[in-house]
C-alpha cells in the first residue's frame, strides 16, 4: 500500500518528499493528496490515479 500524506507532512517533510520522488516514487500519489487537501479536482490521463478517492476527470 502506498504510504499517504496529509497537508501538514506534506509542508513539514517537503525537501524528503522530493527526495523521494526524485528517487522514481511515484509522483501521483503528492498530486492527489494536494488535490484532496485542497479540494480541487485531478485531470489526469493516468487511469492508476483515478483508483484514488479524489475528485477527478480523464482527459
Amino acid at each position: 500500500m502506498a504510504e499517504q500524506f496529509d497537508i501538514h507532512d506534506a509542508k513539514t517533510n517537503l525537501s524528503r518528499i522530493i527526495e523521494r520522488v526524485e528517487q522514481g516514487e511515484e509522483f501521483d500519489r503528492i498530486l492527489v493528496a494536494q488535490a484532496r487537501c485542497e479540494e480541487l479536482t485531478l485531470v489526469t490521463r493516468d487511469p492508476y490515479c483515478l483508483r484514488y478517492e479524489v475528485d477527478s476527470l480523464r482527459c
